[in-house]
């Protein structure tokens, strides 16, 4: 059999914080910048109650990961246990807030490329995705639609008349 008479895959959809997705998040198609996506992620975070802020995507402060699991907490309230969140002040804490922060962004739904790591070295362009990967989550609903999409369950259905199993989808 030739390679070319396989069958070629279809190409998946994208779901990453791609530059084209992140200029739907300006509404007129144009780029976001970096001080688009620092003001409203400080906007966010400030309208959730949180005192935390940052200046640009290169901010001292990141490297704690405070800020971030603030910006989560504000995109799905009630996703954050306070309590596993520590002040970072060592660098195990601070490794330990980063990956808190990834785990409860991916609960909530958001396509999370960035590492702990990336966070604890604050490497500004994979913050960069990370925020607009919550912003991007943030408009479509955020955790309620993440959940949704976990709640559908599919039911498998078998008829003596029709010698086929179908699948239905309980939503």
């Amino acid at each position: 059999m030739h390679l070319n008479s396989l069958p070629r895959p279809r190409p998946r959809p994208r779901r990453d914080p791609s530059p084209d997705m992140l200029k739907n998040l300006s509404g007129d198609g144009t780029s976001i910048t970096e001080d688009q996506m620092v003001q409203w992620a400080n906007n966010l975070v400030a309208q959730s109650g949180k005192a935390t802020q940052i200046r640009n995507l290169s901010d001292n402060c990141l490297s704690t990961g405070a800020f971030l699991i603030d910006l989560c907490a504000a995109v799905a309230p009630n996703t954050v246990d306070w309590e596993i969140v520590t002040a970072g002040a060592s660098e195990e804490d601070k490794l330990s807030n980063a990956k808190y922060c990834i785990s409860i962004a991916r609960k909530i739904g958001a396509c999370v490329f960035l590492t702990p790591e990336d966070i604890v070295e604050i490497k500004p362009k994979m913050i960069f995705t990370f925020i607009g990967a919550l912003w991007t989550t943030h408009l479509s609903g955020g955790a309620s639609a993440a959940a949704n999409q976990r709640d559908i369950t599919w039911t498998c259905l078998y008829s003596a008349t029709k010698p086929h199993m179908q699948m239905r989808r309980d939503d």
